[in-house]
């Protein structure tokens, strides 16, 4: 999956592979808590301009496979 802008401001961009068909997302802040959780197909944008500043975790599941993605909001 491919994620982009890093750093962000409004938002990010997830570019999911058309092979993995769907996956789970799960925004997380620094400390682990879970802010939102959403589910992404294709190209997708998530808006995120009402976090704060700061570094967020956004930890992409897919059946057993987790990636953890450090993205920043500017």
């Amino acid at each position: 999956s491919k994620l982009f802008p890093n750093p962000f401001t409004q938002g990010v961009w997830i570019d999911v592979p058309l092979t993995l068909n769907m996956v789970n997302a799960s925004l997380k802040n620094i400390i682990g808590q879970e802010l939102k959780q959403f589910t992404v197909s294709g190209k997708e944008f998530i808006p995120l301009s009402d976090l704060s500043e700061g570094i967020y975790i956004l930890q992409i599941t897919k059946d057993n496979e987790t990636l953890n993605i450090k993205i920043i909001r500017e």
